[in-house]
């Protein structure tokens, strides 16, 4: 069993029978397009009952904003001028730097799925972050 209480941060985890409408529109649109993402990079969005986790249970609060945000995040990656493994390495080392536990989780395995060994290389920052690197 997952323990949920930390899995929304400092915010309580939305439960997706609670929804207004605003809310709902932003969950569907991350149920299509973000959901599948992850599962085939093998890390959650989305745990039992349908609740959202990390950023995207955040993500709720503010339907509008954040819809916003994920649409300029998927334009970002699609015309971003780094490559997968270099753009990865970018998200990792902020991550590191800021203890995101989320993102280094999430971006880990994005990160596994570009580099061509199948691993994390140990120059990451995902694996200077486990050494006790300090800020």
């Amino acid at each position: 069993m997952i323990e949920t209480s930390e899995l929304g941060g400092r915010l309580a985890l939305v439960d997706p029978k609670s929804l207004e409408t605003e809310q709902r529109s932003l969950y569907d649109f991350i149920d299509q397009k973000f959901v599948p993402w992850s599962r085939e990079a093998n890390f959650a969005i989305k745990i039992d009952g349908g609740r959202y986790v990390g950023p995207f249970n955040t993500f709720l609060y503010t339907p509008k904003v954040s819809k916003a945000f994920l649409e300029f995040m998927e334009a970002e990656t699609q015309f971003s001028t780094l490559n997968a493994r270099v753009r990865e390495v970018v998200i990792l080392t902020c991550g590191a730097f800021w203890n995101a536990k989320y993102e280094l989780y999430a971006h880990s395995a994005l990160a596994r799925q570009s580099w061509p060994f199948g691993t994390v290389h140990p120059s990451s920052s995902h694996w200077a972050a486990t050494r006790g690197t300090k800020r």
